[in-house]
């Protein structure tokens, strides 16, 4: 039987590990190139802490041996490379969805709000650092670049702490907590969207929208649910009025944020050249369906699958990138507490939908997705096991 100490430890690592991987985007580590091994050493203690307790589903074994078998068997056979990084990443979303899995049942509703709370704290760190170093003191909506490389990733895990200030620290904030708190909560999601939109990585704004879209469409109707749709339409109407009353802030939208000075007119320079990316895919996969061509970089999640790995190899990573979405649609009935319900729900749709965008989502670059596979982890072995902790018991009526 684990001790109560034990379990606090166990605690205290997991909430360093996603400590860690979101200042590993700050831009000090960006410009010494070691964003990697500061997120990877997180992940890595706090795997080597659970060994011990580790569990296995059949889907965490299954995927990573059919990728291996048939990557070794096409490697002898066509010396292809297939160390890719998109392999790469999919592994340590296996491993980290397996610490996600080992980790659950020594958490409760309380650490699960400690480790989004460590997520929230250490995204506003890096928030400020990259607003402070690049952002403040230029006019930040109307540069066509950035000096800070990897806005898409630090935009994606700014995505997950919008979701997790309001969800869990607004919407459904503990009623003991002082109004102070609650002030610094908002300003907190103000900051972030704030930043969110001036990175302008378009891809994470439609995941934006998207989980807005999802939260307005959701059929949870308690009392506190109303209040806060209400809010948020009240707020959306009021931009979309003053969208196209000021001719400014119609043009800080449009033409900074939405096109970000491209041409609109030209569909493949407003898609970053995804359009000639993409009709590229038919006239490098041909005669490879099999087997794959092995590590390139393809700005489209499904696509790079097949490019990469091939047709079985391919297919069987794309099917495991879709299964949280998978488990929400025929499980999430089951998470009765709504705050886990709609965390988990959004945070599947916006990342999945991402790597429609992007070569690597829902697995990396590096541990940006990590929060999705940790949060499915955890929340598969609720319903698996049954235990009857916080996360499956209502609490909001």
């Amino acid at each position: 039987m684990m001790t109560i100490k034990k379990k606090n430890l166990l605690v205290i690592i997991i909430c360093l590990a996603v400590f860690l991987n979101n200042i590993s985007q700050l831009p000090i580590f960006v410009d010494l190139k070691i964003t990697s091994p500061i997120a990877i050493i997180g992940w890595a203690v706090a795997f080597l802490a659970i060994v011990p307790e580790v569990k296995f589903r059949v889907h965490s074994i299954l995927f990573p041996s059919i990728t291996l078998v048939f990557c070794a068997f096409f490697w002898i056979v066509t010396n292809n490379n297939y160390f890719s990084e998109i392999n790469r990443n999919f592994f340590l979303s296996v491993i980290i969805f397996i610490m996600g899995y080992s980790y659950a049942p020594f958490l409760d509703r309380d650490s699960f709000r400690r480790i989004g709370l460590f997520y929230i704290i250490s995204t506003v760190i890096t928030s400020i650092s990259v607003w402070y170093s690049y952002l403040l003191g230029t006019n930040s909506l109307s540069v066509a670049e950035y000096a800070y490389t990897p806005k898409n990733s630090l935009s994606q895990i700014i995505l997950t702490a919008i979701i997790l200030l309001f969800v869990s620290f607004i919407m459904y904030r503990q009623s003991h907590n002082r109004k102070i708190i609650y002030i610094i909560t908002i300003l907190a999601l103000l900051f972030e969207v704030f930043v969110l939109f001036t990175l302008r990585s378009r891809a994470t704004l439609i995941g934006f929208l998207l989980s807005v879209t999802f939260f307005l469409l959701c059929k949870d109707e308690g009392t506190r649910t109303r209040k806060y749709k209400s809010i948020v339409i009240v707020i959306l109407l009021i931009l979309t009025v003053t969208v196209f009353v000021s001719e400014s802030f119609y043009t800080i939208v449009f033409d900074n944020i939405i096109f970000a000075g491209r041409n609109p007119n030209n569909l493949n320079e407003l898609s970053s050249g995804r359009i000639n990316i993409i009709s590229s895919f038919p006239e490098l996969i041909k005669g490879h369906w099999l087997t794959g061509i092995g590590n390139y970089y393809f700005e489209c999640f499904p696509l790079a699958e097949l490019l990469n790995n091939g047709i079985i190899v391919g297919l069987s990573q794309i099917l495991f990138a879709l299964l949280p979405l998978i488990w929400w649609a025929n499980k999430g009935r089951y998470i009765l507490c709504k705050e886990y319900r709609m965390i988990f729900a959004c945070v599947s749709v916006v990342y999945i939908i991402n790597g429609f965008f992007e070569c690597l989502a829902p697995f990396g670059p590096g541990a940006k997705c990590s929060f999705l596979w940790i949060l499915y982890g955890i929340m598969s072995c609720e319903c698996e096991w049954n235990r009857g902790n916080y996360f499956l018991i209502e609490t909001e009526k």
